[in-house]
């Protein structure tokens, strides 16, 4: 009677292949999915589990297993459209696997991980989200109406048109700026206490929305309906409110004198200003102590203090060059820019190396001109030849002016992880 049974089952299939051109897949085991991850990651290849056991995961246990394959830049694991529903996935680390469309109907995603996952389109509906982690994932357009993701990670991820109606984020983990719930739904969430600095909320929907005790430094709602918006405590310095729906002329007023938008954008217009300036103050710095060279190693009587400089000059445009040409060669002092390139690597782990060497170097030059000029021109006052050597005092302090401009632009190009 078994045999009687799956013959019937084969038949079926065999039958909706036919009508359906689709392939046919039995459904894969806990064991199976864990040997090709394990194969997968063994043979450096991307785990493709959609092409190899279809969509259908629904009901199984699937706790603790790495679905992350051969974790290697452009070799993401293949899960769209894949259906979880009523799965046990507590402890599953999905990496930056691609699970578009993808459903979780019922599912248990404790202490699961996903690191710059996609995640478009997918739904969550009654989900145990207990201390997951969506690190820097893209969920855009997922649906997570009355998600209770208070005790999850949403660092860095982006929620742009998710539905989080009723959703309840507020005791989340947010590390760090620039959330995006732009034309997301928010009607009813709770995102009281959240760090959402610098957050994205244009054009969204935040009718009766709890932001009590938020901070919304710098976050922009501009077009976004705040009927109701709940703001008590809330931090909403240099906050945009442009265009936005369903306040009040008094809410309105209170929110703007709050932010005090105008003086964060006379700050960034000034600080973009001599950020414009920095490159041609440098190269008008460099091009003046060049100038000036001629005349000043030409003296006869060159102090030593003269000497100094020059050696300081030629040092500080070492670490320049440096930078310059591993720019032009494709690699960042940012590891993770340089990632699925081989040769950017290998600068990045020669300027990990010569970072700190560089940024002593230029500092103890910075120092020893510091402490030179005075003396210099002292000695010079005392013998009464300060005018006479108005060139040198002018080739020594615009030499301590490259070697900060030099300092300052190599250590900010900090070989970040």
């Amino acid at each position: 009677m078994p045999l009687f049974f799956r013959a019937m089952a084969l038949l079926q299939c065999l039958i909706v292949v036919a009508a359906s051109g689709l392939p046919c897949y039995a459904k894969a085991t806990r064991e199976q999915i864990a040997a090709f991850s394990e194969r997968c990651k063994n043979e450096k290849k991307r785990a493709d589990f959609i092409a190899e056991f279809g969509n259908d995961f629904t009901g199984l246990d699937l706790s603790r297993i790495d679905f992350r394959g051969h974790h290697y830049v452009n070799h993401e694991s293949n899960l769209r459209n894949a259906d979880f529903s009523n799965c046990n996935l507590q402890g599953a680390e999905f990496g930056a696997a691609v699970l578009d469309g993808a459903a979780f109907t019922d599912a248990n995603l404790e202490q699961s991980s996903f690191v710059t996952a996609s995640l478009k389109n997918t739904t969550f509906t009654r989900v145990n989200f207990g201390g997951t982690r969506f690190y820097q994932s893209d969920l855009s357009g997922a649906k997570l109406i009355a998600a209770d993701l208070s005790s999850a990670n949403i660092t860095g991820s982006n929620f742009s048109e998710a539905d989080l109606t009723d959703a309840n984020l507020s005791g989340a983990s947010n590390e760090y700026s620039h959330s995006d719930f732009r034309f997301a739904n928010l009607t009813k969430a709770n995102l009281s206490g959240l760090n959402l600095y610098e957050a994205r909320f244009q054009n969204a929907v935040l009718r009766s929305c709890d932001l009590s005790r938020t901070r919304l430094i710098q976050a922009n709602f501009t077009a976004a309906d705040l009927t109701g918006a709940n703001f008590n405590d809330a931090d909403v310095k240099s906050a945009v409110f442009r265009d936005a729906l369903g306040l009040s002329d008094a809410e309105r007023a209170r929110l703007e004198g709050q932010a005090l938008r105008w003086k964060y954008e006379l700050k960034t217009s000034i600080n973009s200003l001599l950020k414009s300036m920095y490159f041609p103050a440098y190269a008008a710095v460099i091009l003046a102590i060049v100038s000036l060279s001629s005349h000043v190693l030409k003296l006869p009587d060159k102090h030593q203090a003269v000497k100094v400089a020059a050696v300081c000059n030629l040092l500080a445009i070492v670490p320049a060059i440096a930078l310059l040409l591993m720019n032009q060669l494709g690699a960042s002092p940012t590891r993770q820019f340089n990632a699925g390139n081989h040769f950017a690597m290998m600068l990045w782990s020669s300027w990990v190396i010569l970072w700190p060497l560089f940024v002593l170097m230029l500092f103890s030059c910075l120092v020893l001109l510091i402490a030179t000029i005075p003396v210099f021109i002292s000695s010079l006052w005392w013998r009464a030849d300060l005018k006479q050597s108005k060139i040198a005092i002018a080739y020594m302090i615009l030499t301590a002016v490259h070697c900060f401009f030099a300092f300052d632009w190599i250590f900010r190009n900090f070989p970040d992880a």
